[in-house]
């Protein structure tokens, strides 16, 4: 007997059937993951609409019921003639911790970095949000230097900071560790609380270590699964040659939250405000700084199709 599909379920069929009534209509649609990755591109998409640009139209798989948002992007795709290869579509998924992402279609993107989240903090731009909110006395004296006066210095404190929990994570399709129930991302209020969980795993130098990344996922009920004898044997094994590429955006964003609330305790900070604060201080120019933004900003500007990348 087949399974009887709830009525705010949504499947690749319903998916298709909403493309096929916007592509007759001849605008620009733009396929993401998530409502957030529509926030990040807002900027982009507002200014060439007041430069009397071609309308686009966003259609976001998380706010359309997906549950495996990327896995339905690329299904899609696969699936649909309609939209492969189609100048007014373009699709990008988050490279998250899978092998490259090969593809036929030269409008189907894939992020440099492991969600689109982390180019707020890589954007030359994440000068004016560590300007407003990090540049204090206080965590000059923890850190030895001003975080807008030495970017990429911070930016590497933070990537190393999460390296005991991204070599985790590198780990995780192997042990299915339940991040996003020990960390969740969703909804909003428990996303907006998300770095008070996060400072369970951090010392006081703001870094996650081994010893207390250990401690919290054996301790977690969440966790009860694992095998941790065979995890933690693997974990000391494991070598990985750049950890910028794989670091979790959400995790630098709740470290960022950790960080400004601690350092400048009269200006709390949600991770939502964190986001906002991220989103705010960007500049337009940055999205031409990384190949993938760069592509974004071109298609939603001209009517040039993605070239193909090489």
């Amino acid at each position: 007997m087949s399974k009887i599909k709830r009525t705010d379920q949504f499947d690749i069929d319903d998916h298709r059937a909403e493309l096929e009534m916007l592509l007759p209509r001849k605008i620009k649609v733009l396929i993401l993951e998530g409502s957030t990755d529509r926030l990040l591109l807002k900027l982009l998409i507002n200014e060439a609409k007041l430069l009397g640009k071609k309308n686009v139209k966003v259609f976001s798989m998380g706010s359309l019921g997906s549950r495996n948002c990327k896995g339905d992007i690329i299904t899609l795709f696969n699936t649909t003639e309609d939209i492969q290869n189609n100048e007014l579509v373009l699709g990008l998924v988050d490279k998250d911790l899978d092998e490259p992402l090969e593809t036929n279609f030269h409008n189907l993107l894939e992020t440099e970095y492991n969600d689109l989240d982390c180019y707020l903090i890589h954007f030359s731009s994440f000068f004016h949000f560590a300007v407003e909110l990090l540049d204090n006395l206080s965590l000059r004296r923890k850190l030895g230097f001003f975080p807008s006066g030495e970017l990429d210095r911070f930016r590497d404190y933070l990537v190393e900071s999460l390296i005991p929990l991204s070599q985790a994570r590198i780990m995780n399709n192997k042990f299915r560790i339940p991040f996003n129930k020990i960390l969740p991302k969703s909804p909003s209020a428990i996303r907006g609380n998300r770095h008070k969980l996060f400072k369970k795993f951090l010392d006081e130098n703001w870094m996650i270590t081994e010893e207390s990344l250990h401690s919290f996922l054996v301790q977690s009920e969440k966790c009860d699964r694992v095998d941790w004898g065979e995890f933690f044997s693997e974990y000391e094994r494991k070598e990985t040659n750049s950890y910028i590429t794989v670091t979790n955006g959400h995790d630098l964003v709740s470290l960022l939250a950790c960080i400004v609330n601690e350092s400048n305790t009269h200006r709390y900070k949600s991770d939502l405000e964190i986001e906002e604060a991220l989103r705010l201080s960007t500049r337009i120019e940055a999205y031409e700084e990384f190949s993938i933004t760069k592509k974004i900003k071109s298609w939603i500007f001209d009517d040039a199709i993605i070239p193909r990348t090489q």
